[in-house]
């Protein structure tokens, strides 16, 4: 990820990343005069949205939310079961300083854990 004086995510790169990451389901009707801010989203059978303001969105799930400032795409973190994952960052950042994830939520499963377990084949999304 580029270094980024405020790291905030526009609204067009947001959904680009969702995009990419293949989760992105569309964004909510478009109030009169106003803009659509809750993407809705789906990986692995679980739907979850976005809510986009400039300065900050809110991951939600269920009755659960959590703010963060900058999502990306990544395959690093040490869950065994998922190839790919979206994490989800409050990135004010120092120089050299890592961001803060405050959630990693699992898009896609790895081949030899699905043949390990049968029964999330339906989850699988294959793109």
């Amino acid at each position: 990820m580029e270094e980024r004086k405020y790291n905030n995510i526009g609204r067009e790169e947001l959904e680009a990343v969702l995009t990419k990451a293949g989760v992105f389901k569309g964004w909510n009707e478009q109030p009169e005069n106003d803009i659509s801010r809750i993407a809705h989203c789906e990986a692995l059978g679980q739907k979850f949205d976005i809510e986009w303001w400039i300065n900050q969105c809110y991951l939600k799930i269920g009755h659960m939310q959590m703010m963060f400032h900058w999502v990306r795409v990544d395959t690093t973190w040490p869950w065994y079961q998922y190839r790919t994952e979206l994490h989800f960052e409050n990135s004010v950042r120092r120089w050299m300083e890592p961001s803060d994830i405050v959630a990693v939520l699992g898009i896609e499963y790895h081949k030899d854990y699905l043949e390990k377990h049968p029964e999330l084949k339906g989850e699988q999304t294959d793109e």
